[in-house]
């Protein structure tokens, strides 16, 4: 408008007015587990909007990953609209624990013992915490929790591993547990072998005989050579496994190494000029302080007549030792003599 009223218009069109950010967030592709955590990478994926002027297409953000290791981990993106406004936000932070639990077992008997093992399993995990532990035995059924009760013999096989709260799983590890609770056997020979009477009459070699069917024999007694004479001597012998099981076998021996006495008789007595006209009966005596007399020979009568006969008697104890005795000069003349 001039100052003399004159008037004259003009129009500019197209004035396009955006002051207002566009909205951007993200969101996780995948969930994290029950317990809220993720064990690998986790992708953010962005949406942005803008209600008037619009996203710039050339700044629309692609998706993030996530790496490493901790708590409140995230992402940041940044977009702008058509107007030139820009928003830059961060994503959810999330959880990621990558490292496997580790479990330790309390100590271990080195190899056998020869009692029940309760065994305790120590779990740790430095991140996410411990979800829980498991273990096997001898590759039965899975069992849970960290006391483990090993009742029965033999070599056994206890695996054990834990998962943590992100679902990591620790490798298996395994350590041997081995339980003998049965004593060695023990047994004995007798060399040489007594008598039916249950004597010797020489040295005696016992010699033991150790076995274990689990853990297999540590020690056995070696052989014992009996030399002194004597009844009802003790030896004893002991059988150690592997385990520390131990087993005792005793055995008697019997030794006599002296002959028996014997002493000859005879009757009647010869005359003045070493002859009988009767029969003559020879008698023995046996006596034995060990072993004792098994058998004495019983009185014998001659009777036929005869100069210098004899008789021999023998005495045999009961470790079959022997002596004898002989009666000589026995002279014999029953008939009587001729007179013309």
């Amino acid at each position: 408008v001039d100052n003399a009223d004159n008037s004259a218009s003009a129009t500019v069109s197209g004035i396009s007015i955006d002051k207002t950010p566009p909205s951007l967030s993200g969101s996780p592709t995948t969930a994290p587990n029950g317990a809220g955590w993720y064990n690998g990478d986790v992708t953010i994926q962005w949406e942005a909007s803008d209600g008037l002027s619009g996203i710039d297409p050339s700044t629309i953000p692609a998706d993030s990953v996530i790496t490493g290791e901790g708590t409140g981990l995230y992402a940041t993106a940044s977009v702008s609209d058509k107007a030139g406004n820009t928003t830059t936000a961060n994503s959810p932070s999330v959880k990621i624990d990558r490292t496997k639990p580790a479990t330790t077992v309390s100590v271990v008997p080195t190899g056998w013992t020869n009692m029940p093992v309760s065994l305790t399993l120590s779990a740790s995990d430095n991140l996410s915490g411990v979800a829980q532990t498991y273990w096997q035995l001898d590759g039965g059924s899975t069992q849970t929790g960290t006391s483990v009760s090993i009742n029965t013999e033999g070599n056994h096989t206890l695996s054990f591993w834990s998962v943590d709260n992100a679902g990591n799983v620790e490798d298996a590890n395994t350590v041997q547990v081995k339980i003998d609770l049965t004593p060695p056997s023990i047994g004995h020979t007798l060399t040489p072998t007594p008598n039916a009477a249950g004597w010797n009459n020489t040295d005696v070699t016992v010699t033991f005989t150790c076995t274990d069917a689990l853990s297999g024999i540590a020690s056995c007694t070696n052989p014992v050579t009996v030399s002194t004479e004597g009844a009802g001597q003790s030896v004893s012998g002991t059988a150690t496994d592997n385990a520390d099981n131990t087993a005792a076998d005793t055995v008697t021996v019997n030794v006599d190494k002296t002959q028996p006495t014997i002493t000859a008789s005879r009757s009647p007595a010869p005359n003045s000029f070493g002859w009988n006209n009767t029969n003559v009966t020879v008698s023995f005596t046996c006596s034995d302080t060990l072993s004792g007399v098994k058998s004495c020979t019983a009185p014998v009568t001659v009777s036929t007549e005869g100069a210098n006969q004899q008789v021999t008697g023998q005495a045999v104890d009961n470790a079959d030792n022997s002596a004898s005795a002989t009666v000589s000069g026995i002279s014999i003349d029953k008939t009587p003599p001729s007179l013309s």
